[in-house]
């Protein structure tokens, strides 16, 4: 059971990593991750299979990661790029507003998820 789960741990590992780039600045590192992230987690799947060793821990562990790398993670990453924009494009002053909305927005996403 260790493989596929080492390497869902790895792609929580890789997304925990976008939201770290995404807050300083390095979105590009940070689109990587996410998509390592997505990489990895299509292979953990698979490799248990393959293995014949699946788990239910296993099978919680990927819904854990799958909530966290495509649900907040992606939101996080956006909300730190809008975060950096001129602020030159927001609709009303001091853009407190904007990212109120933003914030809500991108809460809205991850409860979706």
């Amino acid at each position: 059971w260790s493989l596929p789960s080492a390497l869902t741990l790895g792609a929580l590992v890789s997304g925990l990593s976008a939201v770290r780039f995404a807050a300083e600045g390095g979105f590009d590192a940070a689109v990587v991750c996410v998509m390592a992230a997505a990489i990895l987690d299509g292979l953990d799947g698979h490799v248990a299979r393959y293995l014949d060793a699946c788990t239910k821990l296993g099978f919680e562990l990927d819904s854990l990661c799958d909530c966290a790398n495509f649900g907040v993670v992606p939101s996080l990453v956006v909300y730190f790029w809008a975060r950096s924009l001129p602020t030159t494009e927001c609709r009303f002053d001091g853009c407190s507003v904007d990212h109120g909305l933003l914030w809500v927005a991108c809460c809205a996403y991850t409860s979706c998820c």
